[in-house]
């Protein structure tokens, strides 16, 4: 019986030994698995880092177009209105010119009520009424055209404006003038 019990005990010193070298494989396989998943864990981690960096890259430079862009249509903007501005101080002087040229001929105002002594009978021979009607136009013209320059062209809104009253006084009451007068 103690035979018996020696070897039970034997073979139970077996399988422990044999237990034991199987938990040594485990917790060897365990040691080499979490490795394994560090450095796996560890590569992942550095794509993904590149792949921050590369979208963090793009952003930057679609900043940057953005920025660009705003600034070359700021400058656009800009050069658009300093044209109109422009644009505003040629018309003045357009407009001056006839108002001056004809107010010369006709002889409306105080400053240029002599100007055509000589031949200002010949301005109303066939018909005076017409002479009248055509200096009183002049008047409203040239009345018009002074609330016209006084428009305010400080601002962008402001040029706006002052360009449709510009293009509304030359493409109505100008064309008026110069055929009535000319």
């Amino acid at each position: 019986m103690y035979e018996r019990q020696s070897e039970a005990l034997q073979e139970k010193i077996k399988q422990v030994e044999t237990s034991q070298d199987i938990a040594d494989l485990g917790i060897s396989g365990n040691e080499s698995g979490t490795q394994d998943l560090k450095n796996l864990t560890s590569e992942q981690l550095k794509t993904i880092d590149a792949q921050i960096a590369e979208a963090q890259t793009q952003i930057d430079t679609l900043n940057t177009q953005k920025e660009n862009t705003l600034s070359i249509l700021k400058q656009k903007e800009d050069d658009v209105y300093q044209n109109s501005k422009t644009a505003l101080q040629n018309a003045t002087i357009l407009a001056n010119s006839i108002v001056d040229l004809t107010d010369e001929l006709l002889g409306v105002t105080d400053q240029n009520r002599h100007k055509n002594d000589d031949y200002e009978m010949y301005l109303g021979a066939k018909s005076t009424s017409q002479l009248e009607t055509h200096k009183e136009s002049l008047r409203r013209y040239y009345q018009k055209w002074n609330d016209t320059q006084k428009l305010p062209t400080s601002t962008h809104e402001e040029i706006l404006q002052a360009l449709n009253a510009y293009y509304a006084f030359f493409s109505t009451d100008t064309k008026d003038i110069l055929q009535k007068t000319y």
